[in-house]
């Protein structure tokens, strides 16, 4: 079973291995640079989650803009 986290900012224990997967795995015209990232957390519309598993070993994660 995976569990679901929210990740609400770069301090979040989580961040740094899920940073380390985007930049490894995501094309270069598709990240953005790590300042943007960092800056994009404090929008209240940014969304960020992560699955993990018993482990606690991140599964994958998914970001996106919520809007109503």
């Amino acid at each position: 079973m995976l569990e679901k986290i929210q990740i609400g900012s770069p301090d979040h224990p989580l961040f740094p291995e899920l940073w380390s997967v985007y930049q490894a795995v995501f094309p270069a015209e598709e990240k953005r640079p790590r300042a943007d990232q960092l800056r994009i957390f404090s929008h209240p519309a940014y969304r960020l989650r992560v699955w993990v598993n018993a482990a606690k070993e991140m599964a994958g994660f998914v970001s996106w803009w919520e809007h109503p």
